[in-house]
């Protein structure tokens, strides 16, 4: 389990976010990789959202395979993964990604969008995740 500031060990109800360009621990990644997201569901709003987005139904994968995305963010609640945030290069056009955010355990699609494969993250607020130790 991980406690305030990120380190494991004792239980907590708050709600961090990790993201890969400033502290993911090893070991939560590898607890995000120890589940099975062969059942995808996509929400109503993820349905609305790639559609907004023009994404072409068959982009959208009814199954993951971790390896072939790029895990970006975790969101943990009581030391546990509630939520992922992936993306990987489009099968229709490579110089965009499709990004999904994606609720841990329940598989459940929460929103889909797309991003320029070159985005850098520029505006990434630093402030609202758990930084390392």
């Amino acid at each position: 389990m991980l406690k305030a500031g990120g380190r494991w060990g004792t239980n907590t109800m708050a709600m961090r976010v990790y993201h890969r360009d400033i502290y993911l621990p090893a070991e939560l990644v590898a607890a995000v990789q120890a589940h099975d997201f062969a059942m995808l569901r996509y929400g109503k709003h993820a349905r609305f959202a790639a559609l907004d987005d023009c994404v072409p139904p068959r982009e959208l994968p009814r199954s993951l395979l971790l390896a072939d995305w790029a895990l970006i963010q975790v969101e943990t609640t009581a030391g546990r993964a509630s939520g992922i945030l992936v993306r990987r290069p489009m099968q229709c056009d490579p110089r965009l990604h499709l990004v999904l955010a994606i609720g841990v355990p329940d598989m459940l699609v929460r929103t889909v969008w797309v991003n320029r494969a070159d985005d850098n993250h520029r505006s990434l607020d630093r402030k609202k995740y758990v930084q390392a130790p």
